[in-house]
This record gives C-alpha cells, structure tokens and sequence, in this order.
C-alpha cells in the first residue's frame, strides 16, 4: 500500500454520507462536505478536514504514517436542538459501527482507529455571524504504510 491522504478523506465523507438513521430510513446527516462548511441549515452538517500528517517513521524499508482526520458535526442552536442532540446520537453509533466494521476504510488503510470523540466531554457553543451553534467534533487515526523502493 501506498500512502494516499485523499482517498481516506473522500471514504469518510462516502461513509458519513451513507449513514442512514434505522428510526427514519433517511439519511442521518443532511449535509457533509469536505472542509468548513459555508453555511449550515438549521438540521445537522458535517465536515471532513485534514489533520495532523504525523512524520513517517522508518522501520526496515517501510515507512508508517498517522492521519488525523477532522470530523466536525454542527447545528444551529436556535432551531430543534432537542431533534438535533438525538441526531448526533444516533450519528454516533452509527459511524462507530461503520469504522470498526472495516478498519481499512475499503483498502485505504492499514488501520483506522477513533481517536477522540470531544463532543462526549463538554457542550461547546460558538457565535458565527449572530447566531450560536453547537459543535462536536470525531478524530479520526487512518495509519498507513509505505514500502521503500530503493
């Protein structure tokens, strides 16, 4: 396998995309996008960005690398939030499944693994433009490796 930092970033925008909420048959997220959005309607939007591209390490003639990648999850206070909080709970359990169903994101990876969940922590709430949002973020560990060839 070769190092590939694209074809991870479009899988988990296709994996976030095909979540579907088993209560409603629809789709869970109503809006992903790679990178910040430019707006977010009222229901649920996520994103997909880069992360840290930790320095590959050298071991024989093959080299590992860690990707972070960046999933933002958000919604408009000012509208359903009650809707929206069980959203991202159903969201949660869903992509979780998705990921440790198959660990290589269809071939892309070594290994996938969820760093960090920090929505589970704390609430947090920012003001964009006059109105205040709710955020939550997955961290998401894609390792890969590369065989040298000289």
């Amino acid at each position: 396998m070769a190092f590939d930092t694209l074809g991870p970033l479009l899988a988990i925008r296709n994996l976030l995309t095909g979540l579907i909420d088993p209560s409603t048959d629809a789709p869970a997220i109503q809006n992903v996008v790679l990178g910040p959005p430019t707006s977010i309607p009222a229901r649920i939007t996520a994103y997909v960005s880069l992360g840290n591209q930790d320095i590959p390490m050298r071991t024989s003639r093959i080299l590992a690398r860690d990707c972070s990648y960046y999933i933002g999850l958000v919604y408009r206070v000012d509208q359903d939030q009650q809707r929206a909080e069980q959203g991202l709970a159903t969201i949660f359990d869903l992509f979780l499944r998705a990921i440790y169903n198959d660990r290589t994101l269809g071939g892309l990876a070594n290994d996938v693994a969820i760093q960090d969940l920090p929505l589970t922590k704390e609430p947090r709430y920012t003001k964009v433009a006059g109105e205040e949002y709710r955020l939550g973020a997955i961290d998401l560990r894609v390792r890969q490796y590369e065989e040298l060839t000289s």
